[in-house]
C-alpha cells in the first residue's frame, strides 16, 4: 500500500480544488485511489478516483459530498457478480440448499464472514502504517 500526503496553501477566496490521479493505470487499470481532502477544519471528503473517473472537483461550499461506502459497496457488488468462483460457491449453495430460508441463512452467512475478514485485512495494514509512522 501506497500512503502520500500533500499539504497545500491556495489563493485568498479559492472554493475549490481539482485532483486527478493516474497512478498505476497502464499496470493496474482496475486500482482504485481513495483522496481525501481537510478543507479549513471542515469533516473530510473522500472519493475513489480510477481509470474510467480519475479526477475529481471538490467545492468547498457544497453540502454534496461523495459516499465512499457507496462506491465500496458498489465495487463489492461488482466483484461478486463478476467474480466466477463466487457465482460457483453461490451456484453450489443453491443447488445444496434446503429450501429458500435456509439459503438466505447461508448467502448472509457468507457475506458477512467474507466482509469481516475483507475489514480485518483492512484494518490490520492500517494499524501498520500508523506503527511503522510512529518509529
Amino acid at each position: 500500500m501506497l500512503e502520500l500526503e500533500f499539504a497545500a496553501e491556495l489563493p485568498p477566496g479559492s472554493q475549490s480544488l481539482t485532483v486527478t490521479s493516474t497512478l498505476f493505470v497502464e499496470s493496474s487499470p482496475l486500482h482504485r485511489d481513495q483522496c481525501e481532502i481537510d478543507w479549513n477544519g471542515a469533516p473530510p471528503a473522500t472519493k475513489l478516483l480510477w481509470s474510467e473517473d480519475p479526477t475529481w472537483v471538490f467545492r468547498a461550499g457544497s453540502l454534496e459530498r461523495p459516499s465512499v461506502v457507496g462506491e465500496f459497496a458498489a465495487l463489492g457488488v461488482e466483484h461478486i457478480l463478476t467474480g466466477f468462483d463466487h457465482l460457483a460457491f453461490l451456484l453450489a449453495l443453491v443447488v445444496a440448499s434446503r429450501g429458500l430460508r435456509a439459503l438466505v441463512g447461508v448467502v448472509t452467512s457468507f457475506t458477512l464472514a467474507h466482509s469481516c475478514s475483507l475489514a480485518a485485512a483492512a484494518l490490520a495494514g492500517s494499524s501498520r502504517r500508523r506503527a511503522s509512522s510512529r518509529s
